[in-house]
């Protein structure tokens, strides 16, 4: 999905987003909707993913989608889709998180066939590893005597 597509879906959220003539874009604050909403209820199974996994995750929503007419999708935040397949119920999504990205929430914008798009707020999570389970590189020695 191009970036025009994802500027025109946050500012349909958020505002309006303006060109200003010197090859720069710009927010105008006014607000479109005051609480935006999605057009379903999105959920991801699992719903974390660990900076340097890759794994598929389940796309739902209720009530329930025409996957197949999702024709595109553009993230927001530390994980990359590199592909999605429809299925009856949900979407697969293979993703991945780089090595050294930072935690934080994800969003999914979703481009329908008709042209429509939808938001899947915060539906997964890139979370930090816990430190204890980390490598440290220290042999553990038994104390002499």
């Amino acid at each position: 999905m191009s970036i025009i597509k994802t500027l025109v879906t946050l500012a349909s959220m958020s505002g309006c987003i303006i060109h200003t003539g010197d090859g720069k874009w710009g927010d105008t604050g006014a607000m479109v909707d005051d609480d935006p909403q999605p057009k379903a209820g999105y959920i991801v199974m699992p719903d974390t993913l660990a900076p340097g996994d890759s794994m598929d995750l389940l796309l739902t929503a209720t009530p329930e989608q025409v996957w197949a007419d999702v024709v595109a999708m553009d993230v927001m935040g530390p994980m990359e889709v590199s592909s999605f397949e429809a299925q009856e119920h949900g979407l697969i999504l293979h993703v991945s998180a780089a090595a050294e990205a930072e935690p934080g929430p994800v969003h999914i914008v979703l481009e329908f066939a008709d042209g429509t798009f939808d938001i899947a707020r915060e539906v997964v999570e890139v979370v930090d590893l816990d430190p204890s389970l980390s490598d440290t590189g220290i042999v553990a020695q038994e104390p002499e005597g």
